[in-house]
């Protein structure tokens, strides 16, 4: 909650013992705004007109007690805190008036626990603030999340290593004839009989390697009818613990693949309309998207996590602090999304790429600021992703820019990418290795890239050790 300035409203009909508790919290690093009420009718009436951060009431005034002051509070506003400031007050009715909702409770002859109290009970506030906000981001993430699966046109489910179904969508029912409610909490009822055990084995396997899989195999519908799935699959992971729990899985139906590749283009469209969704259920969300990419692109798995890796390093190694370098994390790892809108035949292509398959996927870093511009983050994602081929000398791409008309972020991130590329192998070439990619850096920088993030990229690999 916000409380600068800080609003205290005192149930007190002494202006005496209401001054000296405000000379008390004198030291607050606030600016104190007081309002001293007598009744019942006054009180009523600040706490809608006056809006108060903090209550401090005296238990016993002539007409109106801390119980009553309590009880209204609790009534109209259960969010406020509410310190009893007394002369006298026994043990049993200290104890009624906390489990009646009171924050503590001060002695007026001990007026120097006020302070700490009030710090105290303002502290306990404000995290309860930040959770409730962070618990109302997350079930925002969430519902976005389950709205992007139920409207996907793709079917998606999820299994845990036991085989068991915890996610089937719509798609899933009209491709299947299956239901939610009959396949929940229940072994796959897609594979063909006597497969069971050895797909128990293949989720031992999955887990136990990692990565993500793609494969072609026979699935069996509600109706008896089998068809030919194409299943990309990817490894789901515990936040905390990086325990892998299940999977999830995005399902073709190949058998209807000629005759839907018209719609297929629209799903792809879709797919990346939803991504700009999916993005809002923080960096879980943004790692699905990741995997999203990488599994169109098999030659590229793991790209995005090890520039995101190496270029959170250098951010680090310029100390940009933890927040700065959390933003490049976060814009590295979704640093290729506008690829989802690229053919994935044209993504794996071994040999040399036309000058139109050139310009389509050079594409993709104005395709992934369409994805991601309307994102309410605290970092300009967006623009990260669309800077992140930009140059210094204006040879880059898609605008042209120039120097510092560069985001620092996307500085970065280009560094680190064409490291990361030359390091691995391609489809169009072996690798280069690191010492070629670092040379490249070398002797582009100040040309094509940021002296300093050139600096810093060859510092985390030669003192540092980095390695992908």
């Amino acid at each position: 909650m916000s409380i600068e300035p800080l609003r205290i409203l005192q149930v007190e009909d002494n202006p005496y013992d209401a001054e000296l508790a405000l000379r008390e919290l004198a030291a607050l690093p606030f600016k104190l705004v007081p309002l001293r009420v007598e009744t019942e009718a006054a009180y009523r009436k600040a706490l809608v007109e006056f809006a108060p951060h903090l209550v401090l009431a005296d238990f016993s005034l002539p007409a109106f007690t801390g119980m009553d002051a309590l009880a209204i509070l609790r009534e109209k506003n259960p969010d406020t805190p509410l310190i009893i400031v007394t002369g006298s007050l026994n043990e049993e009715t200290a104890v009624a008036c906390m489990k009646m909702g009171a924050s503590d409770y001060v002695l007026k002859e001990h007026l120097f626990k006020l302070h700490p109290a009030v710090n105290g009970v303002l502290e306990k506030a404000r995290i309860l603030d930040e959770k409730k906000s962070t618990e109302d981001r997350l079930k925002e993430s969430l519902q976005n999340l389950q709205a992007v699966v139920n409207t996907s046109p793709l079917a998606i489910t999820a299994l845990d290593l036991t085989g068991k179904v915890f996610l089937w969508n719509p798609a899933a029912e009209r491709i299947y004839g299956w239901t939610e409610a009959e396949t929940l909490g229940r072994v796959l009822p897609t594979l063909p009989e006597g497969d069971t055990e050895t797909y128990l084995h293949f989720l031992a396997d999955f887990a136990r390697e990692g990565g993500t899989r793609t494969w072609t195999g026979r699935r069996r519908k509600k109706s008896g009818e089998f068809i030919q799935a194409k299943i990309h699959a990817a490894l789901l992971h515990r936040e905390a613990s990086g325990e892998p729990y299940g999977i999830m899985a995005v399902i073709e139906d190949e058998t209807e693949r000629i005759a839907a590749e018209a719609a297929l283009k629209s799903s792809r469209e879709e797919l990346s309309r939803s991504l700009e969704q999916i993005r809002r259920s923080w960096e879980q969300t943004i790692a699905v998207m990741a995997g999203l990419v990488e599994l169109r692109d098999p030659y590229t798995a793991g790209h995005q996590r090890g520039v995101a890796l190496l270029a959170t390093s250098i951010a680090r190694k310029m100390k940009l602090g933890e927040d700065r370098a959390r933003g490049v994390y976060l814009a590295a790892t979704i640093h290729d999304v506008g690829k989802i809108n690229v053919p994935a035949e044209i993504l794996s292509k071994p040999g040399r790429l036309s000058d139109l398959e050139v310009n389509l996927v050079r594409t993709h870093p104005q395709a992934g600021w369409e994805a991601l511009k309307d994102i309410d983050v605290p970092w300009p994602l967006a623009e990260i992703v669309c800077q992140h081929h930009e140059r210094l000398d204006g040879s880059g791409y898609p605008k042209g820019l120039m120097g510092t008309e560069i985001l620092l972020e996307a500085r970065i991130i280009a560094v680190a990418d064409v490291v990361e590329a030359m390091s691995n192998h391609r489809p169009y070439r072996a690798a280069f290795g690191v010492e070629s990619a670092l040379e490249e850096i070398r002797s582009g920088s100040g040309r094509l890239y940021d002296p300093d993030v050139a600096m810093a990229c060859c510092e985390v690999f030669e003192e540092e050790g980095f390695s992908f």
